[in-house]
């Protein structure tokens, strides 16, 4: 009862306004798992691009050779 008195104001805000820091949170995640899976990564570059591909924040684009 005490903990909803003292957050009582955010948690009527969190009900309220359409904002969410999930998507945020869901990045988090998947890159700590990314890191735990590719600890043998050779170049932070490549790493990142694993990341934004894997969320979509890239699309990857074939060559044909």
């Amino acid at each position: 009862k005490k903990a909803f008195i003292n957050y009582e104001s955010g948690i009527r805000l969190a009900l309220e306004l359409p904002y969410s820091n999930a998507k945020i949170e869901n990045l988090h995640t998947h890159i700590k798992a990314l890191k735990r899976v590719a600890y043998g990564f050779r170049s932070f570059r490549k790493m990142k691009t694993r990341i934004f591909l894997l969320n979509n924040l890239i699309t990857y684009e074939s060559k044909n050779i």
